[in-house]
């Protein structure tokens, strides 16, 4: 049988590599708007991940997008190896969970800096 490396997220027949699943695909467009995070068009991921963290402007810029991206993989995950549906609100329900035991990290302006961003997101 031939393998299928079509993106599991946003069943638009795209090859998934790792720049369509983290950044392209529909899925992870949908966290990043969600996330207020605003890639440019991503070509070099070091100037991608520097512009976007400017735009950002908040110290735990890297904390959010790995465990966004952490979110991802395991939604594809999901799908790939359980069948499991993609969900943005099963993405959205373990983010929240995850950023907020990450909250218990950090100290003083930056952990009330971060509560206050989760609490913000609708």
């Amino acid at each position: 049988p031939q393998e299928d490396n079509s993106c599991v997220l946003c069943h638009n027949n795209v090859l998934e590599d790792r720049l369509h699943l983290f950044f392209s695909c529909l899925f992870s467009s949908r966290v990043w708007c969600y996330l207020q995070i605003h890639w440019p068009q991503v070509g070099h991921i070091v100037n991608s991940l520097s512009q976007a963290r400017q735009s950002f402007g908040h110290p735990f810029f890297m904390e959010v997008v790995l465990t966004a991206a952490w979110g991802i993989w395991t939604e594809r995950n999901d799908k790939t190896f359980r069948n499991e549906r993609p969900s943005f609100s099963s993405w959205r329900r373990h983010f929240v969970h995850d950023i907020t035991l990450l909250s218990h990290r950090f100290q003083g302006d930056t952990k009330s800096r971060l509560l206050n961003w989760i609490n913000s997101l609708h």
